[in-house]
């Protein structure tokens, strides 16, 4: 805290003819003062209000902090969705693949006359391609022709 300086003027006007301290008889006296004040004991305000400007710094400090590792585990949770349906792109894909690997086998079979593979099979073979393979662990028997 720094002191406060101040300028006070004054002005007296006596009614009687009794006032200290002068032998020269004026009832209106002018007066300046200077006035110096600077608070020297505030019961500990000074301390407390430090205190609680590093605790707001510390507060800000952590949220900063806090909020930087949530971004961070944000970013890694993306990553790993990302890897994770990447691979389950990947894997779509060579299903795919392989039922219009094994739909060009029937429809090459049926063509060729081969009696094992019956028109079923062959409709059956396209259809499954066709819906693109959303379940990986289905599994479709086509060797049971009826």
């Amino acid at each position: 805290m720094t002191p406060t300086i101040s300028l006070e003027p004054s002005v007296q006007h006596y009614l009687n003819d009794k006032y200290p301290s002068h032998e020269v008889l004026d009832k209106t006296q002018y007066s300046t003062w200077v006035k110096v004040e600077m608070p020297i004991y505030q019961g500990g305000g000074l301390t407390a209000r430090r205190n609680a400007a590093s605790h707001a710094v510390d507060a800000a400090q952590s949220t900063i902090q806090r909020t930087r590792l949530d971004v961070r585990r944000r970013l890694m949770e993306a990553r790993s969705q990302a890897m994770s349906l990447a691979s389950a792109l990947q894997i779509l894909r060579r299903q795919q693949q392989l039922s219009e690997r094994t739909r060009e086998l029937y429809q090459q079979q049926y063509l060729t006359s081969v009696p094992a593979r019956c028109l079923t099979c062959l409709m059956r073979s396209r259809r499954f391609t066709r819906r693109a393979l959303p379940n990986c662990k289905r599994k479709v028997s086509y060797t049971s022709c009826s």
